[in-house]
């Protein structure tokens, strides 16, 4: 069992951050194109690692760009 430093722990949390964050991406620009990436400045925002859990979850069930909104609204706390 190895233990990890502040740093470390940091850096993995920024990086689940990240890979959560481009996750969102690609399922906004596969579903409603250009003007779903349009909703990335609001995702930029989001920090927590379970809320954007939620977001990529509910995006998967998105039929609609508003609809991605709602949720990513809804999740945010905009």
């Amino acid at each position: 069992m190895s233990i990890l430093t502040t740093a470390e722990r940091v850096g993995i949390k920024k990086g689940r951050e990240e890979g959560l964050k481009e996750a969102i991406s690609d399922i906004l620009e596969i579903k409603f194109g250009v003007v779903g990436r349009e909703l990335l400045d609001h995702i930029e925002q989001v920090a927590d690692i379970e809320t954007l859990q939620k977001i990529r979850a509910g995006l998967k069930q998105a039929k609609s760009v508003a609809e991605a909104k709602a949720l990513i609204h809804a999740h945010a706390n905009f």
